[in-house]
């Protein structure tokens, strides 16, 4: 737990200010928010903290280099010393948010753009980057140097939304004292990997019977394989397969799925060139016969599976299961790469639970300081309420709300 015993505004060249903490275990932290280095000297310094960090792919450079690259130089950089030595990385954004009808706020963003336009670009497991030895208190002095912000301050807010953090978060947001409001809350399923057992003796029966009866279906099309990119041109190439799959799926749905938005196509083609040489980044194929049954877009860290995209064909069979027999087939293969966890990040998909044996929580949240300001817009919002119950009460033949 932090315990403040100095809490000082430190001048940083007016583009910030900082913040001194003591934590019982980890010493002084001295929290600093201001603009961000150039980008090579921003990689420079992630890169040599993530080494020493057990955060998720979405706090590693592979992803974090690719989304500025893609998105644009975040507005400011908070940073984190234990003495001399970088403890703790985050970057957040800066931009006007829809507040009170026409009227906009100043309002951050945690590793996220802003712009409602890019919410296609997902980030999970979101947070920041910190030492493994002393990652709470990281966190903690972060958060409480940000909501020590105020206006007047080159980064200061009305609102500040932490998208895709663990629950942890929103406990820190009480300890803190500031409001926030929940916008979204979803089990992140999981299953272990054991290079001992076959991925199918972890699920229910009934799943593996559909997923068996489903492979020998697509066996006697001429056999069934996984095949994984083993070339960069390869992996495009999938990625390409993938998209077509993708956005064909969806917009039978009226919907145009993750590929709408050209900003997911630029951050990921970024994303591969360079994660993919390193091993950060996967593509899978998976046939039956010489025809595709579908394609998986995956993350690797830390001895992580990351299933972060796909793409399937359905067909009028309901007795072919793609989406589970790609996964099932993925999750043997990587259980012999001797990988120890498979997540299939935030979602209650049917096949997400049929072969997920553990979950986390994951939130997004936007938090706001409880100061006048707050108390009038709930005030106001309330009468609003009130007001449209009134109408709807009086208005004869309106239609309710469920």
């Amino acid at each position: 737990m932090l315990c403040i015993e100095t809490l000082q505004r430190l001048l940083l060249n007016g583009a910030g200010f900082g913040v001194d903490l003591v934590d019982e275990g980890a010493g002084v932290l001295t929290v600093s928010i201001g603009d961000c280095p150039p980008l090579e000297r921003l990689g420079q310094m992630w890169r040599e903290l993530e080494i020493r960090s057990d955060a998720s792919f979405f706090l590693r450079w592979h992803w974090i280099g690719a989304w500025i690259e893609a998105m644009g130089m975040p507005t400011g950089q908070v940073l984190v010393r234990r003495g001399d030595e970088i403890v703790g990385l985050a970057l957040i954004h800066r931009s006007p948010d829809r507040w009170f009808g026409p009227l906009r706020r100043p309002a951050l963003w945690l590793h996220e753009a802003g712009d409602p336009r890019l919410r296609s670009v997902a980030i999970e497991y979101n947070g920041v980057l910190a030492d493994r030895t002393v990652s709470s208190s990281v966190e903690e002095a972060c958060l409480r140097a940000l909501a020590g912000l105020r206006q007047g301050d080159p980064l200061s807010w009305r609102a500040m939304t932490l998208g895709g953090v663990a629950v942890e978060w929103e406990t820190r947001c009480r300890r803190l004292g500031l409001k926030h409001r929940v916008h979204r809350r979803q089990p992140a399923p999981y299953a272990r990997l054991d290079s001992a057992r076959d991925a199918l003796e972890g699920v229910s029966r009934n799943t593996r019977s559909q997923i068996r009866r489903s492979m020998r279906l697509y066996q006697s099309r001429g056999g069934l394989t996984l095949r994984p990119a083993t070339t960069i041109d390869e992996a495009r190439k999938m990625f390409d397969g993938l998209e077509q799959l993708h956005t064909s799926y969806w917009r039978s749905r009226g919907q145009g799925g993750a590929f709408a938005e050209p900003s997911f196509r630029r951050l990921h083609d970024r994303l591969l060139a360079t994660a993919f040489p390193d091993g950060g980044a996967d593509l899978l194929e998976v046939q039956a016969g010489s025809g595709i049954v579908g394609y998986l877009y995956n993350f690797i860290c830390g001895g992580v599976v990351y299933a972060y995209q796909s793409g399937f064909l359905y067909e009028a069979d309901a007795r072919l299961k793609p989406g589970l027999v790609c996964h099932a087939l993925a999750m043997n293969h990587y259980r012999h790469r001797g990988m120890r966890l498979y997540r299939f990040l935030a979602g209650d998909s049917r096949y997400k639970t049929s072969l997920a044996d553990g979950g986390d929580e994951l939130v997004w949240l936007t938090c706001r300081h409880d100061d006048i300001a707050y108390r009038a817009e709930t005030a106001g919002r309330a009468l609003l309420g009130r007001l449209r119950n009134w109408a709807k009460g009086h208005g004869g033949g309106g239609s309710s709300e469920h």
